[in-house]
């Protein structure tokens, strides 16, 4: 405790004077004011601001730092501000109308220089007082405060003004109105009394003005009253204009009126008047409410109920949007939109001509005539088109959309607000739309699907006694029918008119356009001459699928009908995308209907057309018996009598040329319509259960038809073969040169539906195919020749058979089948070699046969020459060295 000593107070030097840059900048004057009771001197300052300016005297007598907080010139700046003084002849005041000088701010004092510390340790004498400031506060003089001036002058203008409003009977009776008679300068005087009394100046209470609601009231009623002169003056200036033919005048005059009454906004707002207070009814349309709500608009107001496309009739119908056939027609609905598009394009010029920009006039125009005029046409337009028929609903809804946009292209509107509002119009009817389009797509599909299967039932009864072939598609009829596909898809399903102001498009919008939706070209064999004269009706764009005698179309899949179902798609996927691209509220709901069209096509397709077809064949094919439909005849005549084969054939040709359409048109969709096409979307997802489903039906199909094709083989080479092809007689006359009849019709019919499925199948589902015939047929071969008797000249016959056969396998191109049927070909030799030594020799040879047979598999076509009784002995011998003369001793 002896060595303790309390700190000295040191001076704490300026940051300023650290930093020479610093000398001589100018300071914030908030930095001279005092804080007050620890409170900053902004936050004292902004409490200040809400102290009526009759009480900032005695607020400045307080202390002597709220005196120095009350002469600060920002707090006087403030108020001056928001009063928004306006020059007037009625208040001509020199001081008032000059404009302010600008706050003079003081200089920054010098800094205090920094004392070192060696001169600190060199003074022992501690200066507690040198921090203090005794310099008296100088308050500035009169000529520094431009503004507490002006607020000060105007508060001695301004209350003589306000004591009359309140004091006067009548507010036409005070100042307000018997100092001046000029419409203008009343509007200006009212405006600033509005803002002199609110919470903006606080300029009441004051002496004689201590009924702050009851001046509020007065305020408002000399508001109303010159509402009502401007409506007046308004109305006459209209009627001038219209009898004097856009009189220049008049029309200044209109835009005079509408300012002004856009002017007293400022009265309820600065009074903060509750208008939902008021005995006004506040309009239930948004742009009007807004418009109500935004003060002002008793003009705009007046306007808008006097507009003559409002008030006079409409000389349209809905009823005329039908025909005779009641059929849509969109003439009468396009004439409707015309006249709407050129009325309110002239109101909307007047609008841009009187109305202040800020004010939405156009908006709520536009708004009252779809509400008036546009919703009530729409729907009865609907009512109507519902009760003639689905598709003229349908119809009528989409071309009444697409119309309606004109109304959106009005050069005074926003094109997005404007499309907003017209579209609500149909958003209250889209989800009735959406579900009556999506069942109309779904009833004309099954409908596709159920003509075609009368169609096939009534041909299948009509030909029961023919048994013509399918005849195949060949890879340029399917190249020219895909090209003319892919053709047909740039076409419109529908042909929309689309909605345009007179203008012609402009390359950039042809070509957006493109695409399976386009809305542009006509459908093929429609003269574009006449497109501004023809009616917006449904045409088809139809790819021309092939087409053949009713004998010859007796198959279970029908490209034609795919073809058919696509179309009906489009024309529901092009009146929706007519919805999705209005890029509004409908779009989403429009593109999720595209996508569930979508859906309904793949499993319409699917299920009802595709399916029922495949499991039909594949009845067909296990119930075939060869044997049952073999008929005497010539060569090569079996070729033809596989009938359920030939069909299934043709269904994968059919169902892959289908497959092949369905991706094109896939891939032909507008990237748009689908969204995101990934795993998440239900059409993507439908689409790749169709191909799955077309793929398992097909492998499904070929497993019974290859057993089908074999069995019809075995039945050819086991019945057709006569017994003395490979057994002549002696004296008949045998041509080598040729194979026989089996074994030519046998690779006939192998090679006709090898054929058939080359033309609709991969590569690698051939090979599997090529292998699995080639295999089996391969041991059919080798059962038949060991079931033979062969003689020698009946050997080069078969050996001619086998090169036939080699020669068909190596069009396959599989080794692994050359190899086996070339060794076939060789084992051959065995029946044209009469000594029963080389026989032994090319049994035991492995190489003749390339390693594919054992010498006991050899041995077995061995035992299927004629003289196989008489060479046996010797042949064992040779082979398993069994000699009999030799070896065994008969006693």
């Amino acid at each position: 405790m002896d060595r303790w000593v309390p700190l000295a107070p040191r001076r704490i030097t300026p940051v300023a004077a650290h930093v020479p840059d610093h000398v001589g900048a100018e300071k914030d004057p908030d930095e001279d004011i005092p804080s007050v009771r620890g409170l900053s001197r902004k936050v004292v300052l902004q409490i200040l601001d809400y102290v009526p300016l009759c009480d900032l005297p005695r607020v400045a007598m307080a202390s002597r730092e709220c005196q120095v907080l009350v002469s600060q010139e920002k707090l006087w700046k403030w108020r001056w501000d928001r009063l928004g003084w306006q020059k007037t002849n009625v208040l001509s005041d020199p001081l008032l109308d000059a404009p302010p000088e600008p706050i003079p701010i003081p200089a920054r004092a010098k800094p205090t220089p920094v004392v070192s510390a060696s001169s600190r340790a060199v003074s022992k004498t501690v200066d507690l007082l040198s921090d203090l400031d005794f310099d008296a506060f100088s308050v500035p003089s009169s000529a520094s405060k431009p503004y507490a001036r002006r607020v000060q002058r105007a508060y001695t203008v301004l209350r003589p003004y306000l004591l009359s409003l309140v004091e006067s009977p009548s507010p036409t009776s005070s100042w307000l109105f018997t100092k001046s008679s000029d419409v203008r300068e009343q509007c200006a005087l009212v405006c600033m009394l509005a803002r002199f009394a609110s919470m903006c100046v606080c300029g009441v209470p004051a002496p004689g003005l201590e009924d702050v609601s009851a001046m509020q009231a007065k305020l408002q009623q000399a508001t109303m009253a010159l509402c009502t002169q401007l409506r007046t003056a308004f109305v006459a200036s209209e009627e001038q204009y219209q009898s004097e033919s856009s009189c220049a005048t008049a029309l200044a005059s209109m835009k005079q009126h509408a300012e002004l009454a856009w002017s007293l906004r400022y009265v309820h707002e600065a009074l903060g008047i509750d208008r939902s207070l008021t005995t006004e009814t506040r309009p239930s349309l948004v742009w009007s409410a807004q418009l109500y709500d935004m003060g002002g608009s008793v003009i705009a107001q007046t306007f808008l109920a006097s507009r003559p496309v409002l008030t006079s009739r409409v000389p349209f119908s809905p009823h005329d949007a039908l025909d005779a056939n009641l059929a849509f027609c969109a003439g009468p609905v396009r004439e409707f939109v015309q006249y709407l598009e050129r009325a309110v394009s002239d109101e909307c010029a007047l609008i841009q001509s009187v109305f202040p920009p800020a004010q939405p006039v156009h908006m709520a125009l536009l708004e009252r005539v779809v509400h008036d005029l546009v919703a009530d046409y729409v729907v009865s337009l609907l009512q109507e088109a519902r009760e003639a028929s689905a598709e003229a609903y349908l119809d009528a809804f989409v071309q009444s959309c697409v119309e309606m946009q004109r109304l959106c292209r009005v050069p005074a509107l926003d094109t997005e607000e404007a499309r907003a509002l017209v579209d609500s119009v149909w958003l209250t009817h889209v989800d009735e739309y959406i579900q009556m389009e999506l069942a109309w797509q779904h009833r004309h599909l099954k409908d596709v699907c159920d003509q075609w299967l009368r169609d096939l039932d009534r041909m299948l009864h009509s030909s029961e006694a023919e048994s013509s072939s399918l005849a195949p598609h060949s890879a340029a009829e399917k190249r020219s029918f895909m090209a003319s596909f892919k053709h047909a898809l740039l076409r419109p399903a529908v042909r929309v008119q689309p909605a345009s102001s007179g203008e012609p498009s402009s390359s950039s919008q042809q070509e957006a356009r493109e695409g399976y939706v386009g809305l542009q070209d006509a459908p093929g064999g429609m003269d574009e001459k006449d497109e501004e004269e023809d009616e917006a009706v449904l045409s088809y764009a139809r790819a021309p699928a092939p087409r053949r005698a009713p004998s010859n179309m007796a198959s279970l899949l029908n490209v034609e009908t795919a073809v058919d179902m696509v179309n009906m798609t489009r024309v529901s996927l092009q009146r929706l995308d007519a919805l999705r691209q209005t890029h509004t509220e409908l779009s989403g709901r429009a593109q999720a209907a595209c996508i569930q069209a979508l859906v309904q096509l793949y499993a319409s397709l699917n299920d009802e057309h595709m399916a029922p077809g495949f499991l039909t064949a594949q009845e067909q094919i296990r119930a075939y018996d060869p044997a049952k439909h073999d008929r005497a005849g010539g060569r090569g005549e079996a070729a033809d009598h596989v009938g359920p084969l030939l069909v299934f054939f043709e269904l994968v040709h059919i169902g892959d040329t289908i497959q092949l359409m369905m991706q094109v048109f896939f891939e032909r969709l507008d990237p748009g319509l689908l969204g995101k096409a990934d795993f998440t979307n239900a059409a993507v997802r439908e689409k790749r259960r169709f191909e799955s489903d077309l793929d398992d039906h097909v492998a499904v199909g070929l497993s019974a038809g290859v057993e089908l094709l074999v069995q019809q083989i075995e039945y050819i080479v086991t019945v057709h073969q006569n017994p003395r092809d490979f057994y002549p007689e002696t004296e008949a006359a045998v041509d080598v040169s040729q194979p026989t009849a089996a074994c030519m019709e046998c690779c006939a019919t192998m090679q006709t539906y090898c054929d058939l499925l080359a033309a609709c199948a991969d590569k690698a589902l051939l090979d599997v195919f090529y292998q699995e015939i080639g295999f089996r047929l391969y041991s059919i071969l080798c059962k038949h020749l060991k079931r033979q008797i062969i003689s020698t000249y009946g050997g080069v016959r078969a050996i001619s058979d086998l090169n036939h056969y080699y020669h068909f396998i190596e069009t396959m191109k599989q080794p692994s089948l050359t190899t086996l049927f070339g060794a076939l070909k060789r084992v051959a030799t065995l029946f044209i070699v009469d000594e029963p030594k080389e026989l032994a020799k090319l049994i035991q040879d492995t190489t003749l046969s390339s390693g594919t047979m054992r010498p006991e598999e050899m041995y077995e076509f061995l035992r299927a020459r004629c003289d196989f009784k008489t060479i046996e002995s010797k042949v064992d011998a040779e082979m398993y060295g069994i000699k009999v003369r030799e070896d065994c001793v008969i006693t």
